[in-house]
């Protein structure tokens, strides 16, 4: 009479204990982790919610044209603005505010302007100009600048060979300057002292 019941048990022993790693996995296999989950959620508009969010609340949207410090360029397509904050370069979509994608501005380093392809970007540290390619992120041309620079309006000609640059939009004395970006010579300068004469 024990004999079956043993064998039996020497049977079922091995089947139920080589389940037990199956069982422990799947758990893990069938829930996706946290971080899946919220990489996935998006608000109504299709933006992508931050870690832990759930709900937003308005949009984001429209929120980077026209900030203090900023620069605007229409792009030739007709349907992308270049624009920038203190931190980042910005494209957007015109129609829905879309951001469509960014960079990281170098370190110290701030938006003078755009050219009108919006292939090319000028900036400027305390000393002096930098000429940038927004299709490689690569710096091409740097302008040496005898005094220090404050806040910077630069605007391209269409063609690209010129900038204009005028330092001191916010206070008096200002500089407007004329540089060849072929070879970062300054053809021109003259100082601009007027509060009617500000600006490029």
């Amino acid at each position: 009479m024990w004999v079956p019941r043993i064998a039996m048990l020497w049977v079922l022993f091995p089947i139920a204990f080589s389940s037990l790693p199956a069982l422990a996995e799947s758990p893990q296999e069938t829930n996706p982790s946290a971080e899946a989950r919220r990489s996935i959620l998006l608000d109504c508009y299709g933006d992508p919610l931050p870690p832990d969010a759930v709900l937003r609340l308005g949009t984001l949207r429209h929120r980077y044209l026209h900030r203090f410090k900023g620069h605007d360029q229409a792009l030739p397509d007709g349907k992308t603005v270049l624009t920038n904050s203190e931190k980042e370069v910005r494209w957007v979509e015109m129609a829905t505010g879309r951001l469509m994608r960014s960079w990281a501005l170098p370190k110290g380093q701030s938006v003078s302007g755009f050219s009108q392809d919006g292939k090319k970007a000028l900036l400027h540290d305390s000393d002096n100009f930098h000429l940038w390619d927004l299709e490689s992120y690569k710096e091409v041309k740097r302008f040496s600048n005898k005094d220090k620079l404050g806040f910077i309006q630069a605007m391209f000609d269409q063609d690209g060979k010129m900038v204009a640059t005028y330092d001191g939009a916010g206070h008096n004395p200002g500089n407007l300057r004329l540089w060849d970006i072929e070879n970062g010579r300054d053809l021109w300068q003259e100082e601009m002292t007027g509060f009617w004469d500000r600006g490029v």
